[in-house]
């Protein structure tokens, strides 16, 4: 009688171990009764959370920033239009005799031009000019204005022979410009991975602690059967006092446990919240991934095919930054040379009685100028410009030993994330094992209590034995999850 009481509060040892293994096979539950029509599974969470984030939208933002960036670089290259008016008012006296002076002289100019660099490094401007000059003379008591109208079609070329040969600045320029978008795109997203990681891994935290929740439930219903039936057992007078202390103080720690881990379950869920910006009560939001699959570390890091190198992303920055400061070297060493610029002008000068006539007249080359310049420029202190260049050059080796350490380092974090995945495989598998075997011990005990061959001390051991077992088992597929993550950081690379 006393052995069916006890199978009618605790179960049958049949049905409690079909309970246990489908906890232990299926330790991310399938929440059938308990599940939220909110429930979210990962994909849809990270999707939100890169939606609707304002981290994840700067981020965004950011990339478009620097492309903007590096084609505002050009600008040096994009013709540019002058416009200028000029208006002069000259009252200053010039004697030519004793009787004949020039007491006041107006002008009045405008101009319009056009100018470009090209990436051969010359430089071409095409201007048009037309004014008007006013002289009054003064002769004995008598004076005279002469007005004259001129105008001029000019066309000007440079180009530097040596310090930018042939555009060989503005190539490097480029260049640079294009490694420091690439460099800035890449940190972003390797700021982007690193938050979206954190991001996942509350993710996994949250699926944790509800399973934990799930399971302390469990345990905290089971640890009120088996005091109810010690409490028979008291009070037929077959039991002893300390069974029954026994069996409280497992209810109580099964209580505590179980409010600690909803504490912590809010907590997370808050987070989750903020993390997707949700507008969703904190109670209606409930995460949902199979916590016992694993991933590929390959698909993570977007390798297609295994033979391919991977390197961390940190890693791939450093090459980038290696490539700049070689860049940044040239530039330096190319900015200190001696500059030896041609140059070539070449315009019209029409000179008519009115303004109206030399604006007509303005592509006549009756009377042109014409001059060819050859300009050189040589800074004298050798000690300030080896200096520039050292300065350079260093930076550019230190680059380079960075490089190499960190591309070490990344090969080095690969192997082992790779080794470390496969051992968790291992752990979760003896894990499993640990947790079956205590699982089939605590029913042997309940089972053997019934039959008036243990003690209840043993049955309480034996049920948090299987209880720490199940949760350690959780704990190491959530860890799991976690380290796979790890492989975001990570992408495809051909190496150097």
């Amino acid at each position: 009688m006393r052995a069916s009481s006890f199978l009618k509060f605790i179960g049958s040892p049949l049905n409690f171990s079909a309970l246990f293994w489908s906890a232990l096979v299926l330790p991310a539950l399938t929440w059938s009764t308990t599940l939220s029509a909110a429930a979210i599974s990962l994909d849809d969470y990270l999707q939100q959370v890169k939606e609707k984030n304002r981290l994840f939208q700067a981020f965004e933002f950011q990339k478009q920033g620097s492309e903007s960036k590096r084609i505002g670089q050009d600008l040096g290259l994009q013709p540019s239009l002058t416009l200028k008016g000029n208006q002069l008012d000259d009252r200053k006296v010039q004697n030519f005799g004793s009787a004949f002076s020039l007491i006041k002289n107006t002008q009045k100019e405008y101009s319009l031009g056009l100018g470009k660099k090209f990436t051969t490094g010359t430089s071409a401007q095409v201007t048009a000019a037309v004014g008007e000059t006013t002289s009054t003379y003064s002769a004995g008591l008598g004076s005279s204005d002469l007005t004259q109208g001129y105008s001029s079609l000019g066309i000007s070329l440079t180009q530097s022979l040596w310090k930018d040969f042939f555009g060989s600045t503005m190539r490097l320029n480029r260049q640079r410009n294009s490694v420091t978008e690439s460099f800035e795109k890449k940190n972003i997203e390797w700021q982007y991975r690193q938050n979206l990681i954190a991001a996942e891994i509350l993710f996994w935290d949250s699926i944790y602690v509800q399973e934990e929740v799930e399971q302390r439930k469990k345990s905290l219903d089971r640890a009120t059967k088996i005091l109810d039936w010690v409490k028979r057992r008291f009070g037929n007078g077959i039991g002893d006092k300390s069974d029954l202390l026994n069996a409280e103080g497992l209810l109580a720690t099964r209580k505590l446990q179980l409010i600690t881990s909803e504490d912590e379950k809010l907590a997370l869920k808050e987070k989750i919240k903020d993390q997707m910006r949700s507008d969703l009560p904190v109670v209606e939001i409930e995460m949902q991934a199979p916590l016992e699959k694993p991933r590929s570390l390959f698909e993570l890091a977007q390798v297609q095919e295994k033979e391919k190198s991977v390197i961390r992303m940190d890693a791939y920055l450093s090459v980038l930054d290696e490539k700049l400061k070689n860049l940044i070297s040239e530039e330096v060493a190319d900015s200190v040379r001696p500059d030896l610029t041609l140059g070539y002008l070449y315009k019209t000068n029409p000179n008519e009685a009115s303004f109206g006539d030399a604006a007509g007249k303005l592509s006549q080359n009756t009377n042109p100028t014409s001059n060819i310049s050859l300009q050189f420029v040589w800074f004298f202190s050798g000690t300030v410009k080896n200096s520039i260049r050292r300065s350079a050059e260093f930076d550019a080796l230190s680059s380079k030993l960075k490089r190499d350490q960190t591309i070490r380092e990344s090969q080095t974090s690969w192997s082992e994330l790779v080794r470390r995945h496969q051992e968790f495989s291992k752990k979760v598998e003896a894990a499993f094992s640990m947790s079956d075997l205590q699982t089939k011990k605590s029913e042997f005990e309940r089972e053997k209590l019934s039959k008036g061959r243990s003690i209840t001390s043993q049955v309480v051991t034996a049920e948090q034995d299987a209880s720490e077992a199940q949760l350690t088992l959780t704990k190491l597929y959530a860890e799991h999850r976690k380290l796979e993550a790890q492989a975001r950081l990570y992408m495809p690379w051909e190496g150097l």
